[in-house]
């Protein structure tokens, strides 16, 4: 052991020996106080190098988006700021200029020494539902006036917060800003976060993600306000989600956290094509489309699978649509399909229509039906009479695709087995109807959870669009039930 010891230290020795004099004294010359000073330095020649400045996306929370920032720094530690308007905050827009400086204790800090949009950003509130049906304000917490220089680079900066409470940590990218950057067209941001709106210039109701040539394809959904986008994409054979924060920009939008598709291929800048209604980007060498279809972006719903099993075991369970209500408020039911349920209730007072599974209580003796619920004025007795008209099919399933509701045999059958209904009910008026939910093709199904509008409560339901006609969409509500003893 000792002899080790002692050839380690000769060897550390004839290392020192072996360097000349300058390189020793360069590695031991400077003070811990002039390191720094350099470093600091350093720093602010890269803040101050950009001509235009920098521009950065700023949000202080992970659950809302982002707003850009523009930032012109001076070498003399003066820097200007200017925000876009945020809608969120009780300013449209903010310009100030002050000091700054840029110091190291055990990590190097940019700090802004007075009053700006980041402090003003820390009394961030938003409006969340209370148990009484209205909402209560809350803070979102956040903003910060102090960061952490990760990196700084003279074409990119990266600040992370410095006093962030929890897990999240604000990041803060800044890249360099252009002179048009300082121009701020409130009316084409406007006009962007229109557009973004689920919606707004379609009344299809899906947007679809593209990537030709990675072969990835998923759905994009946006919450234009808070500025979050989710895209709902295929891994593994399962569908899974993503939340991104995103700014809207004059052009399109900018995801804050970028969508990666792999360890090569990250998104974020998207623009707008107001011809073709689409939003596209050629990050990572690749081209993305997002665009509005009436066909899901995911051709995968192992939904179609479990519906009517529970553990693996048969279970009494439908998929109601209400024609009266009919959810059309939340944009998933479409006009066409609105339509034909409402010529029926207008014509012959339909009320339901149900999709039972495993349901032994069905008059028909068949377990699975359709059952078209009536609404009837019975004279005599007078006074209204629901009336089941039990239509008896097959439930085909095609693997991760679609159902399919096969007849078993004429419709009309299902209107006569009760004689009282010739005189009620008419079944030539639900002739289309019958036609679009027995299609052939079937239907793709989508399970999504809703919530009641006044006391957010959580329900399922079930989103059916018609496989060769997906202009015909509606919302199911899925329920389970016993069955009777």
């Amino acid at each position: 052991m000792k002899n080790l010891i002692f050839i380690a230290l000769l060897s550390f020795v004839v290392f020192f020996s072996a360097c000349s004099d300058n390189e020793f004294e360069k590695t031991f010359e400077k003070s811990a106080e002039e390191r720094v000073a350099e470093v600091n330095k350093n720093n602010v020649d890269i803040l101050a190098g950009s001509e235009f400045g920098w521009i950065g996306y700023y949000s202080s929370d992970e659950k809302i988006g982002a707003w850009p920032v523009l930032m012109n720094f001076t070498d003399d530690g003066w820097v200007r700021i200017k925000s876009d308007s945020i809608e969120l905050l009780p300013v449209k827009s903010f310009v100030s200029e002050l000091s700054y400086n840029v110091n190291t204790s055990q990590t190097t800090n940019l700090v802004f020494e007075s009053s700006c949009i980041f402090n003003i950003w820390h009394a961030l509130k938003k409006e969340v539902p209370n148990g009484s049906g209205g909402t209560s304000t809350v803070p979102l917490g956040g903003g910060e006036f102090q960061f952490v220089i990760k990196s700084a680079t003279p074409d990119r900066v990266v600040l992370e917060s410095l006093t962030d409470k929890g897990d999240f940590k604000t990041p803060f990218v800044l890249t360099k800003a252009s002179e048009a950057d300082w121009t701020f067209d409130k009316d084409a941001t406007k006009e962007m976060k229109r557009v973004l709106a689920d919606g707004a210039t379609s009344t299809k109701f899906f947007r679809q993600v593209k990537i030709d040539a990675l072969k990835y394809s998923g759905q994009f959904r946006v919450n234009e306000t808070y500025r979050i986008v989710t895209f709902d994409y295929l891994e593994d054979e399962k569908i899974k989600q993503s939340q991104h924060r995103m700014s809207i920009t004059k052009t399109g939008f900018v995801l804050v956290d970028s969508l990666e598709i792999d360890d090569n291929t990250k998104i974020a800048n998207f623009v707008y094509n107001a011809a073709d209604d689409t939003y596209t980007s050629t990050d990572g060498g690749v081209d993305t489309k997002i665009e509005y279809s009436n066909v899901p972006g995911i051709i995968h719903f192992p939904f179609v699978n479990e519906w009517g099993t529970k553990d693996g075991k048969p279970v009494d369970c439908t998929l109601d649509y209400s024609v009266q209500s009919n959810l059309v408020s939340t944009g998933a039911v479409s006009w066409d399909f609105y339509n034909l349920g409402s010529a029926v209730r207008k014509s012959d007072g339909l009320k339901n229509i149900d999709f039972y599974m495993n349901n032994e209580k069905n008059p028909s003796g068949c377990p699975t039906t359709i059952t078209l619920k009536y609404n009837k004025l019975v004279v005599p007795p007078f006074g209204y009479r629901i009336i089941n008209v039990d239509i008896p099919v097959e439930v085909v399933r095609e693997k991760n695709t679609r159902v399919i509701f096969k007849l078993k045999d004429d419709y009309r059958k299902a209107f006569r087995s009760d004689i009282e209904n010739i005189d009620l009910v008419n079944p030539d008026a639900a002739k289309e109807l019958i036609e679009v939910l027995t299609n052939e093709e079937g239907f793709y199904l989508i399970s999504q959870t809703f919530y009641t509008r006044y006391d957010n409560i959580p329900y399922s339901v079930v989103i059916m669009i018609s496989v060769s006609n997906p202009n015909y969409r509606l919302v199911t509500e899925y329920l389970e039930f016993v069955k009777p003893s």
